[in-house]
């Protein structure tokens, strides 16, 4: 019985970190694009090409910070399915999620550090706005503040996963070193 329960937490865990590799592939390449729409928007010379350049280049960052949101709210909600059994609903369950991935559930200890949290909830509220306006209501200046954000969010997420996934992963295998940088654990 022992055996039997630890090889099915061993196949939902290799199942959980599955579905985070492949999302966390895709985030990195979006984030890319929004590394590219950032440098872009910093030549002074887009209008030069096409008046509204600078319009086409503001709503593409807008969409990637949405975007690489989007990606790693996924990452969070596949956490909170596979070890809480739990997400929350209703209209705010969005702002719910981090708040329960960064909280101490039971037995289980957060998932999310403060800093993680915080930059999801600014980035999260951002998604509303950017889904809800037209790009000239969007300010440049702000977006880019976001878009630099989304690559801290990134890398604490990063580090949160690895903390926690690897401390998950000691108790069910009894594992003895962190996975390092360039490993096959890519989050």
């Amino acid at each position: 019985m022992w055996c039997t329960r630890m090889n099915a937490v061993a196949g939902s865990e290799r199942a959980l970190k599955f579905h985070i590799e492949r999302e966390w592939k895709q985030l990195v390449q979006e984030s890319d694009y929004l590394a590219s729409a950032i440098n872009l928007s910093k030549t002074n010379d887009l209008p030069a090409i096409h008046p509204h350049l600078d319009a086409i280049v503001l709503m593409g960052m807008s969409s990637a910070v949405e975007k690489c949101y989007s990606g790693m709210e996924r990452i969070v909600k596949n956490l909170a399915e596979n070890l809480d059994d739990y997400v929350p609903k209703g209209d705010s369950w969005h702002k719910s999620l981090i708040e329960q991935m960064a909280s101490k559930v039971g037995d289980r200890e957060p998932v999310l550090s403060e800093n993680t949290a915080r930059l999801l909830q600014a980035l999260r509220a951002f998604r509303h706005r950017e889904r809800n306006s037209y790009s000239f209501d969007l300010d440049k200046t702000r977006v880019m503040e976001l878009g630099e954000d989304v690559f801290l969010a990134m890398a604490s997420l990063q580090k949160d996963l690895r903390t926690y996934l690897f401390a998950e992963m000691q108790e069910v295998d009894g594992g003895s070193t962190p996975p390092q940088s360039g490993s096959s654990f890519s989050p």
